[in-house]
Order: structure tokens, then C-alpha cells, then sequence
């Protein structure tokens, strides 16, 4: 779960990011929780070479009401998706 606070935590950027974007790793999947600029004005330490899932390109904390629903429906989706595609 992306957020401005995730990338400020040096536990993050030296122990979880190195082993969640590892070269043997393929089944991440960023979500963005608070939106994080993905224009390069950041250093996103290379998540932002993968896919960072939104939900029709708002982040979660973007979300109220009805759309939240749709935000946990969509990430499990592709959740599912990516697993099952993993298992064929």
C-alpha cells in the first residue's frame, strides 16, 4: 500500500522494497493508498515500474461511499486474475 508516509520509512526503503522488488519477485502488486506523484518528481525506488493499481486512477483515501466498494471489488480482481494466471 503506496503512501507518501511508506516511502519516508527507512525500514521500508532498506528492508521490505529491496525483497518485495527483487529480481525473483513477480507478484506484487503496488496499491496506492494515498496518492503518491508518479510524474517523476519523486523517487519511487523503482515501484513505479510496475503496475501501481487505482481504481479508474483515484487512490484509495480518493474514494468515498460507493466507490470504495468498487475500489476492493477491482483490487481483488486483479488479485485473483494475476493469482490464477500464475497457476494455468
Amino acid at each position: 500500500m503506496l503512501s507518501p508516509g511508506f516511502f519516508a520509512s527507512r525500514f521500508i526503503l532498506d528492508v521490505e522494497l529491496p525483497r518485495l522488488l527483487g529480481p525473483d519477485v513477480d507478484k506484487v502488486l503496488p496499491m496506492m493508498l494515498k496518492r503518491v506523484p508518479v510524474d517523476g518528481s519523486w523517487n519511487l525506488h523503482s515501484v513505479d515500474t510496475r503496475q501501481i493499481f487505482t481504481s479508474r486512477g483515484r487512490c484509495f483515501t480518493e474514494t468515498r461511499g460507493p466507490s470504495r466498494g468498487r475500489f476492493a471489488l477491482e483490487l481483488t480482481t486483479e488479485i485473483r486474475r494475476r493469482v490464477l494466471s500464475d497457476a494455468a
